[in-house]
């Protein structure tokens, strides 16, 4: 096994939670279905050390992200949001922001010496070199492999995820993984011998891309409490579990559902159809934070009502089947789950519109122009997000040696 790489350290710039610095969070846990967490609720943050017996001071120009310590240790992996409480929610914002206030020459060794495991059995563009790009701006180097064809973990070999999760783990310091079949990040995470981050887990979670659609949608907002958000696509898939269990804890007013039908629109006509549900476990977390849901029938209505939408390609293949056994489809999406520039005009809407990609035809790019258009500014700012998680899991699993 090779030597585990440290986290530089440094005390950092107190900030306030002032607009731009992200959100207060209620008490209470950030979390839905499963076993309850206990969780503290806002606390004011205390920029140290991360690591005790680091040095107080280092060469001029070279500084370490700052931390914001919590009343509670950071979780060793991240596979869930569920896996977080509020206070690390705001810990993750507060790197995140201090990370993008540095400049490159003060962020350039702040991984030095760090490897990150890559391991994508799932295609993927964002996330993957979002996570590379973080771990390199960060000093940091990158391994692993982006086309499970070209490991022993497929076909006649067909070495298991538990043995390539070794593997891997036994070679770098930190690692993230996409795969297609639910619970897979959490099997992986149980034998890896260091930080495993989920990339997204069949249609379980996708917890990064939901911590920085959050944190995006919080610092254009000033802050989310009382906030109207839209949601258009199916909520049950991964990005969207993510998205609604962390805007749950986050004090947001209302979510507003635009959802796509149960079965694709090539086998439906029209209007006759019936729509997809809510799962259980999402409503039983809205439920329990006071947070509104409401359904709606056309985008014009959420662009007229929400502060904020986050958009999903309406009929998506599955998100659980091996990638090789995958077709485009040519469905046009219908009219009324579409969104445009004339209708943002026509709207006099401010909303945000997020979304985490791949666009197909219900995000039209005559929207890229527009100020409340954050397609391609979420995939940039993303990659602070990503910095602030490998940091976190990194001085956690330091501290915990």
């Amino acid at each position: 096994m090779v030597p585990r790489a440290g986290i530089r350290a440094l005390p950092g710039r107190h900030r306030s939670h002032g607009p731009g610095a992200g959100p207060a969070l209620p008490p209470g846990p950030v979390t839905a279905g499963g076993a309850a967490q206990d969780c503290i609720g806002p606390a004011k943050p205390d920029l140290t050390w991360a690591i005790p017996g680091l040095p107080a001071s280092l060469t001029p120009g070279d500084r370490a992200v700052p931390t914001v310590r919590t009343t509670t240790r950071f979780p060793s992996n991240l596979v869930s949001v569920r896996d977080l409480t509020s206070d690390h929610v705001h810990a993750l914002f507060q790197t995140a922001e201090d990370l993008r206030g540095m400049s490159h020459r003060e962020r350039r060794h702040i991984l030095d010496g760090t490897i990150l495991g890559i391991m994508f059995f799932q295609p993927s563009t964002r996330t993957r070199l979002g996570f590379e790009a973080a771990a390199m701006r960060l000093g940091g180097q990158v391994l692993g492999f982006a086309d499970p064809a070209t490991t022993r973990a497929v076909e006649f070999t067909a070495e298991t995820l538990e043995d390539t999760a070794k593997v891997v783990g036994n070679l770098c310091d930190i690692a993230v993984m996409r795969h297609f079949v639910p619970g897979s990040a959490r099997r992986a995470a149980a034998v890896c011998s260091v930080p495993l981050i989920n990339g997204g887990d069949g249609s379980n979670e996708h917890p990064t891309q939901a911590l920085s659609d959050v944190w995006l949608m919080s610092r254009r907002l000033g802050g989310l409490h009382g906030a109207v958000i839209g949601i258009v696509g199916d909520p049950g898939t991964r990005v969207f579990r993510s998205l609604l269990l962390l805007l749950a804890g986050m004090g947001v007013g209302k979510i507003l559902f635009l959802v796509p039908p149960v079965l694709p629109f090539g086998l439906v006509g029209g209007t006759d159809f019936v729509h997809t549900s809510l799962p259980e476990d999402l409503h039983k977390a809205l439920n329990r934070h006071g947070v509104g849901m409401e359904f709606r029938s056309t985008i014009d209505e959420l662009l007229e009502e929400c502060d904020a939408i986050e958009m999903m390609p309406v009929d998506i293949p599955s998100l659980e089947a091996d990638p090789k056994s995958l077709q485009k489809h040519g469905h046009a999406t219908p009219e009324r789950f579409r969104m445009t520039a004339e209708k943002i005009d026509r709207t006099g809407s401010k909303a945000l519109i997020l979304h985490p990609g791949p666009r197909s035809d219900e995000l039209h790019s005559d929207t890229d122009g527009l100020d409340n258009s954050l397609y391609f500014e979420q995939a940039s700012e993303s990659v602070y997000l990503r910095m602030a998680v490998m940091t976190s899991l990194l001085r956690e699993s330091v501290s915990g040696q």
